[in-house]
């Protein structure tokens, strides 16, 4: 069953037509830029979290987790719009994240304690900090696509997976499989529980403009994200 959707924003720019994300993050490192992004894009997408009451994911660069205004405002536009705590989820990458400093968890904790959730990207493409995830609000991990297409070639990250899948489920976390392409790797991450899966087998990109459709693909073992 369907039970979620992922985002992308992309930006019209004129003579450079459309930039995405990864092309737009290096122009935060300006504090003032940064701060005018998470403005303008956080109040946009609470329009969406009031019209749907669905948590919205914000995915927050390593260099913008550096600058000490990101998490701060982050907090007051979240408390000027006067939604709930628990709808903001706050997804960092892997690498960032074992990166956090005193600071940084020290804000994280706080918004943990108003309801705020973490969601650990890419893991197992970078380098984890366990301690960190046995005391920050950790609510997921989305285990890296990378590993995910080696399934069926290398039984090592078969193993490995299925280590991250019991640990994660040890934990208490949602796990979340990225880059699922193929039957036999839905299948397989199913049989070892996993419970949340999404990728392109589940359906294509589709504009946001368009309604949203979903391949009849998924197994009975399982409920599954599209992409």
């Amino acid at each position: 069953m369907l039970n979620g959707a992922e985002g992308v924003l992309r930006w019209h720019v004129p003579h450079r037509g459309t930039l995405d994300a990864e092309t737009v993050t290096p122009l935060l490192l300006d504090t003032a830029a940064n701060r005018a992004w998470l403005t303008a894009w956080l109040t946009h997408a609470i329009s969406w979290v009031r019209q749907w009451q669905t948590p919205l994911a914000l995915n927050l660069d390593a260099r913008q987790l550096q600058q000490p205004e990101t998490l701060t405002q982050i907090k007051t536009v979240w408390r000027t719009a006067s939604l709930p705590w628990s709808l903001l989820m706050l997804e960092i990458d892997e690498t960032a994240f074992a990166a956090l400093d005193t600071r940084q968890c020290a804000h994280l904790l706080e918004m943990g304690e108003k309801g705020v959730r973490i969601v650990v990207d890419h893991v197992g493409q970078g380098a984890c900090a366990f301690g960190l995830l046995a005391h920050l609000p950790v609510h997921a991990l989305k285990l890296a696509g990378t590993w995910v297409t080696q399934i069926g070639r290398d039984e090592r990250v078969e193993k490995l997976l299925d280590g991250l899948l019991q640990f994660g489920n040890a934990m208490g976390f949602t796990v979340i499989a990225e880059g699922v392409a193929t039957a036999a790797q839905r299948d397989f991450l199913a049989a070892l529980g996993c419970r949340f899966q999404q990728g392109p087998i589940f359906g294509p990109w589709q504009e946001s403009t368009k309604p949203l459709t979903l391949r009849q693909t998924a197994s009975p073992q399982a409920s599954h994200n599209r992409p």
